[in-house]
C-alpha cells in the first residue's frame, strides 16, 4: 500500500514538473531569465532529493520514487503560480 500511495504522489508530482517546465517558455520571453529559471529549479530539486534520501532511507523501489518526487515536489509552487496566471490572462 506504501508503495502505492507514494507512485501515486510521484505520478501527480511529475505532472507538475511538467506543466511548470512547459509553461515557462509561454510566460518567460527572455531565453536568458527562462534558463535561470530552469537551472534554479532543477538544483533545488535535486538538492532537495539529495536531502530527503539521506534523512528518509528507503530500499528498493521506494527509494527511486523518494528521489523522483522529491526533485519533481520542488515544481509544485511554480506550477500553482503559473496556473493562476494562465487563469488571469484568460479573463482579460
Amino acid at each position: 500500500m506504501e508503495l502505492y500511495l507514494a507512485s501515486v504522489v510521484m505520478l501527480l508530482t511529475i505532472a507538475a514538473a511538467v506543466y511548470t517546465q512547459a509553461q515557462l517558455a509561454k510566460h518567460i520571453s527572455n531565453s536568458a531569465q527562462r534558463w535561470v529559471v530552469r537551472t534554479s529549479l532543477i538544483a533545488i530539486g535535486i538538492g532537495f532529493a539529495w536531502v530527503s534520501n539521506s534523512t528518509y532511507q528507503p530500499s528498493g523501489a521506494l527509494q527511486f520514487i523518494v528521489c523522483i518526487t522529491a526533485f519533481c515536489v520542488t515544481h509544485v509552487p511554480s506550477a500553482c503560480i503559473l496556473y493562476l496566471k494562465r487563469k488571469r490572462a484568460a479573463q482579460r
